[in-house]
């Protein structure tokens, strides 16, 4: 008996039960970056990002000492997902040579440069294929290749423009790695220890948002711009930079709560306050503990101000990534 074309077509489809073509590609499959795949979708990015050129190295204080951070922008708690492959090795997942996987960019709804993580475990029949995005995850979850497990974790990964370079406290600048975005290849900086556990409801935060602390920032009493050097655009130790402030982190890298998302607290002090401007030192100033100015719940991190100390503060709604230098 002969058969149509359209009926043989019917009965490959009908052979293929539920497996279906895949979304993952061969090994060695090169995915396009975003900038040839989708120009529009690019210059999003480049506009969204919030950064430009190299992010310098900038200065403040932490439980009485100086600290360096760095500033990428603002960000909400709530993490997008992000998808790792890994093999487990005697109950290790150790990480396989492929670009983490997110699902959406700056300037999208959804995005943050918080991700939370979720464990692809590649299986014996995995052989190098690229999972360029989700669909082709579950694809290979489905065929065998990997299966899933969640995270109650998250990553500090804020995608940025190809371009951008992060300044280094030995002189030298690092690049955004390579991310797969929608079988697209972006271009993310992953901060080392902005990685931690989701809140879980506790501490004033969601159940499952990233932790936030608050960082302190200075007015004197009388004067418009903070005591901050980025955003007075001046050199106001006379050091020949404009890195420094008297900007104060609530928590330090060694703390089991650090996180790299901050709470902006406008706080305004008095007018004869000695900051790093009056010292001519960026490792001096009147106030360098959160805890010369508030008591602060250890619990809650809610903030009480110490009579005397301050003028008046604000707690504002800007949350901002500024993970601390290691």
């Amino acid at each position: 008996m002969r058969h149509s074309s359209f009926a043989l077509a019917l009965l490959a489809l009908a052979s293929c039960g539920d497996s279906g073509p895949s979304a993952y590609q061969p090994a060695g499959t090169v995915v396009p970056v975003l900038a040839t795949a989708n120009p529009d979708l690019a210059a999003m990015v480049e506009e969204a990002d919030q950064v430009d050129g190299t992010l310098p190295i900038l200065n403040g204080f932490v439980d009485g000492e100086p600290v360096s951070y760095w500033t990428i922008g603002l960000s909400p708690a709530a993490p997008q997902r992000v998808r790792v492959l890994c093999r487990e090795v005697d109950g290790e997942c150790i990480l396989e040579d492929h670009p983490i996987v997110l699902e959406t960019l700056p300037g999208e709804a959804g995005y943050s440069a918080f991700a939370q993580v979720t464990e692809v475990h590649v299986t014996e029949d995995y052989d190098g294929e690229v999972m360029a995005s989700f669909e082709a995850i579950d694809d290979a979850v489905r065929d065998g290749l990997a299966t899933l497990e969640e995270r109650n974790a998250y990553i500090n990964c804020p995608i940025v423009d190809p371009q951008i370079r992060l300044e280094m406290r030995d002189g030298s600048e690092a690049a955004p790695m390579a991310v797969y975005v929608r079988d697209m290849q972006a271009a993310c900086m992953l901060f080392d220890r902005g990685t931690g556990s989701l809140g879980l409801g506790e501490r004033g935060t969601e159940m499952g948002e990233v932790l936030i602390r608050n960082v302190y920032v200075l007015t004197r009493e009388g004067e418009e711009m903070p005591l901050m050097e980025a955003a007075r655009m001046e050199d106001i130790t006379g050091d020949g930079d404009a890195v420094d402030s008297n900007n104060i982190f609530g928590a330090a890298l060694g703390d089991v709560d650090y996180t790299p998302l901050w709470r902006m607290v406008a706080v305004t002090v008095p007018s004869e306050y000695a900051s790093v401007d009056t010292n001519m030192d960026q490792t001096m100033a009147d106030y360098t503990y959160d805890s010369d100015m508030f008591e602060v719940d250890p619990l809650t991190y809610e903030i009480t101000p110490i009579d005397g100390q301050i003028v008046s503060y604000e707690e504002t709604d800007m949350l901002i990534n500024c993970p601390l230098v290691p």
